[in-house]
């Protein structure tokens, strides 16, 4: 039976099928899967999951930043 991948949130269908079906094949090659290991196979230009992560590191910085601000802000 094909596994069915849904997504939540902002993730479109087709994102869900496609990081689902290689979250799948790296839970399967690793035995689990850690947000490290997402990183590192998605650093590859040819994974799947690669353009779901922001590769220039200011961007990256900055995003990072407001996550921060945000949890601070749910925190109080």
């Amino acid at each position: 039976m094909k596994k069915k991948f849904i997504g939540k949130g902002i993730l479109k269908k087709e994102q869900a099928e496609r990081y689902g079906k290689e979250i799948d094949r790296l839970t399967k090659e690793h035995g689990f899967v850690t947000p490290k290991i997402l990183v590192e196979e998605a650093s590859s230009k040819k994974s799947p999951l690669h353009d779901w992560f922001e590769w220039n590191k200011n961007k990256a910085a900055e995003k990072w930043l407001i996550e921060q601000a945000k949890y601070l802000l749910r925190s109080i």
